[in-house]
């Protein structure tokens, strides 16, 4: 992305006094002729390749970069933003004193908010009331002024820190559609032939910046203060907010691209803003049912849904001072795991999947193996030092977590009925979301258990003291517990997507063998 934004910059200016200024030719910036000649960066829909466009010069703006460029910078930004918070989140939880129910029920507002707050920005999209562009600004806006209130809540004895940061989560849910509407307009302003090269630029932004930010914010939280990491993400969404105004293209460039968009897709696009409320509803149930269209795409569904619930209620980034009190570790070094983690989940994808899956004999049984090793990494980390988490158990767990998501990806593609595949993608994300809301109030339910559990072995030593002591979890207590749930995922994947699929390789080698049989006796 730096390579491509200096090379577009440096051509920017050069020949800036040589360009054509004749009537008759379209204005064009030496830049956009660039980049069209970079190798795989097809950046911006050329002025002059679509008649539609090349007839009406005086619409071509002179750009020094092209859209999909400066969407890679601002996904990129956007995310770095995001990484220098979320790893830290917990402790600005503590700082606002937060307790474990109300943490829970923000987490479920949060889900609920980022459902709510993208059905209204379909809606008003569909309208006209808002525009992508508009939806970006929004985004940047709104998540400066939520980061803002995170970070005046980065020391104790701030009054209602506990109102700002929960505001501020349940804010972040509604406007943050930065993925969403930057993927939008990068599918306007791209061609079929270099649509997937351009989102797989954004993909590797977005996995840069969650390298890089975790530690960056650790160390802002540590050697400036705990505030820092906050107010830092929130300035760099103000920037993003004024590069988005000032370079992103405004309404009448949107409708220009989206004519091009709809003369290179058919009418779909008209189709999709002739379809009213009850239109998208009808579109929503028939999406539902494209995912039960059969026994072995509804089981991969349900076996998707399970194992993103599981993920999010054993997840560890929503308990506070768990590595602080498993390892003695600061809570600033929170974001260095964070980071490690991210490293090792990138070799994991671009080095070891392929060969792991074709070892282990297919995405089934790999889905499989994978919770079982997740189930036995939490169940030595309840135990294990330090450096034996990060040489044994860290490897472990981004093996195990990208082989189960890669593998549930491919299943769905793969048991998918190509006609309606699309319409089983959408329906599955929606409903992940749904699912994702009712993960909190089940951690509230565990949190409750584990605590009375831990008040009850701890009262012997330290009296009533105990009862009041236990608000938070055990780490350990709950390492064991996250084991528990990913046997179990395992036991029920194999029943729900690997042994239903044994009577019918049962049939086929019956079938087989009755053939040879029968050439034996001719």
């Amino acid at each position: 992305v730096f390579s491509t934004l200096l090379t577009t910059f440096d051509s920017a200016f050069e020949g800036h006094e040589n360009r054509a200024m004749s009537p008759d030719a379209p204005v064009r910036s030496p830049a956009i002729d660039q980049i069209n000649k970079i190798e795989g960066s097809g950046g911006a829909v050329s002025p002059t390749s679509n008649p539609n466009i090349a007839a009406d010069p005086g619409r071509i703006h002179e750009l020094r970069f092209s859209v999909p460029q400066i969407l890679h910078f601002l996904v990129l930004l956007d995310m770095f933003s995001v990484s220098l918070v979320i790893p830290l989140l917990q402790n600005y939880y503590v700082f606002a004193d937060v307790k474990p129910a109300l943490r829970e029920f923000v987490s479920s507002l949060y889900s609920a908010s980022q459902i709510f707050g993208g059905l209204i920005n379909g809606a008003m999209n569909d309208t006209g009331m808002l525009s992508r562009r508009g939806t970006l600004l929004l985004s940047f806006g709104g998540s400066a002024i939520s980061y803002g209130l995170i970070g005046t809540t980065g020391q104790k004895g701030v009054g209602y820190a506990w109102v700002r940061i929960c505001f501020s989560r349940i804010l972040v849910g509604l406007v943050k559609q930065t993925m969403t509407a930057s993927t939008a307009i990068l599918s306007t302003h791209t061609t079929n032939e270099n649509r997937t090269t351009e989102l797989g630029r954004l993909a590797a932004g977005s996995t840069f910046a969650w390298i890089v930010g975790p530690t960056v914010g650790a160390l802002l939280y540590k050697h400036v203060s705990p505030s820092a990491p906050a107010y830092v993400a929130s300035m760099l969404f103000v920037i993003n907010l004024i590069v988005a105004y000032v370079l992103l293209p405004c309404e009448p460039e949107d409708d220009r691209y989206s004519k091009v968009a709809s003369d290179c897709n058919g009418d779909k696009a008209v189709e999709q803003k002739k379809v009213g409320h009850r239109g998208r509803v009808r579109i929503f149930i028939s999406n539902v049912r494209a995912c039960f269209t059969s026994q072995a795409l509804a089981s991969v569904v349900c076996a998707t849904l399970l194992y993103g619930w599981v993920t999010r209620a054993t997840s560890v980034n929503s308990i506070p001072r768990y590595y602080e009190d498993m390892y003695g570790i600061e809570p600033h070094q929170r974001g260095f795991i964070s980071s490690y983690m991210y490293v090792l989940s990138f070799i994991v994808q671009t080095s070891l999947l392929r060969p792991l899956l074709r070892l282990l004999g297919g995405e089934r049984i790999a889905a499989c193996y994978a919770s079982f090793g997740l189930s036995i990494s939490y169940l030595i980390q309840a135990k294990i030092s330090l450096g034996g988490f990060i040489c044994l158990v860290s490897p472990l767990v981004a093996i195990s977590s990208n082989l189960l998501s890669v593998s549930f990806k491919s299943l769905v593609t793969q048991v998918s009925p190509r006609d309606s595949l699309g319409s089983a993608l959408a329906a599955l994300d929606v409903l992940q979301n749904i699912v994702a809301v009712s993960v909190p109030f089940y951690r509230t339910a565990l949190f409750a258990g584990l605590s009375y559990a831990r008040s009850m072995s701890e009262d012997a030593q330290l009296g009533e003291g105990g009862s009041k002591k236990a608000q938070e979890v055990n780490p350990q207590q709950w390492a064991v517990s996250s084991s528990v749930h990913w046997f179990l995922l395992g036991v029920a994947l194999y029943s729900i997507i690997l042994r239903s699929q044994r009577p019918k390789t049962l049939r086929d080698s019956r079938s087989k063998k009755d053939e040879i049989m029968k050439d034996k006796l001719e």
